[in-house]
């Protein structure tokens, strides 16, 4: 049976991790990456963006290149704290959880 990965957000970390199994996937685990856009801005550009130094999409990274086809996208508040409304299931119907 392949166990699942699910990300929640597209923020640095989860970026990171993407990034890794990118370059080393891992057998058996399926990713999927739920964020409410398929833009992440980038904060250490934020300062430049307000001040007019960079633009808008210079200062945000796509992130469905990285997910690999593995977005999935979410409403904002869809999925915190103890798990996401409605409850993500997988194809075999089983409720995933949040840790």
């Amino acid at each position: 049976m392949k166990q699942r990965l699910v990300l929640v957000g597209g923020g640095h970390a989860h970026l990171s991790v993407l990034e890794a199994l990118a370059r080393k996937p891992v057998p058996g685990v399926e990713v999927t990456l739920i964020t409410p856009s398929a833009w992440q801005n980038y904060s250490g550009m934020l300062p430049g963006w307000i001040a007019g130094h960079y633009a808008l999409d210079n200062s945000r990274i796509d992130l469905r290149p990285l997910a690999a086809g593995r977005w999935r996208p979410a409403h904002p508040g869809q999925c915190g704290g103890h798990g996401c409304r409605p409850p993500l299931r997988g194809p075999d119907r089983r409720e995933a959880r949040a840790l």
